[in-house]
């Protein structure tokens, strides 16, 4: 510790010179202060997602608080947001001041708060493909006579990418699927592929995996008589709450 701080605040004797010790006591005070102000910004703590992501054309909400050395909030002081060009100097996304992302394309870009001269380390932030397309291998089912096991529906949410003739299979993408005909699910159902029945019969919402697909289960209710068949269609969806084109794929399940 500082010999300054560690004397304390002066006694009752001054010595010759009262004057002259004073002003030394007084600087000595001024940095105590300064070294233990318990106030001031020494860090600055990011809130949000570990690995946050963005589509194409959405936006993304990060933020972060400065912390004192005593460990509190200081919410006056002002943290700037700013985005980081990558080595290849393609921009994927940008954010203002107050920490809205927005994604441009495709990739892996990277941003940073700052206080004064605190910053913190590069945050990378993943802005995925918009989807652009929503298909399906098989739209038509006939089901055997005397076989109660469900049907399969499966579509795939993908990008076209840049040459236009390949597409780009997307994780993580809302689809719903909706039995229209019959409605209400009083003789056929939906149900996740788990065969875990929808909470609502008729409707059931999905997010594409890996592979960027999506599957729902049409089930047989036990004891109800069959339709002729039933209309499932699939809505595919972007981040935006914007339909896919080639929405809703439309299936049809024709029964015995």
């Amino acid at each position: 510790m500082d010999a300054a701080c560690a004397a304390g605040t002066p006694g009752n004797r001054w010595g010759a010179a009262p004057l002259k010790r004073w002003f030394l006591l007084a600087l000595g005070l001024s940095a105590c202060t300064e070294i233990f102000d318990f106030g001031r910004v020494v860090a600055i703590d990011v809130i949000g997602p570990a690995d946050p992501t963005v589509e194409e054309g959405d936006t993304l909400r990060l933020a972060a608080r400065a912390v004192s050395a005593a460990g509190d909030s200081v919410p006056e002081a002002v943290i700037v947001w700013e985005a980081v060009i990558p080595d290849s100097g393609t921009d994927v996304l940008t954010v203002d001041s107050a920490g809205l992302v927005t994604g441009l394309a495709s990739g892996d870009g990277f941003v940073q708060a700052r206080h004064e001269t605190l910053t913190t380390p590069l945050i990378s932030v993943l802005v995925t493909a918009q989807p652009d397309s929503v298909s399906a291998d098989s739209t038509r089912f006939m089901v055997p006579a005397g076989d109660t096991a469900p049907t399969t529906l499966t579509v795939t949410v993908a990008a076209i990418s840049d040459t236009g003739v390949v597409l780009i299979p997307l994780p993580d993408k809302l689809v719903r699927f909706r039995l229209v005909d019959p409605a209400g699910g009083s003789s056929v159902r939906l149900a996740s592929s788990d065969g875990t029945p929808s909470m609502q019969p008729d409707s059931l919402d999905v997010e594409t995996g890996a592979t960027g697909t999506a599957s729902a289960l049409l089930q047989q209710v036990s004891g109800a008589t069959l339709p002729d068949s039933a209309v499932v269609h699939a809505i595919a969806f972007t981040a935006r709450a914007d339909t896919v084109p080639g929405s809703p794929v439309r299936f049809v399940v024709a029964f015995p």
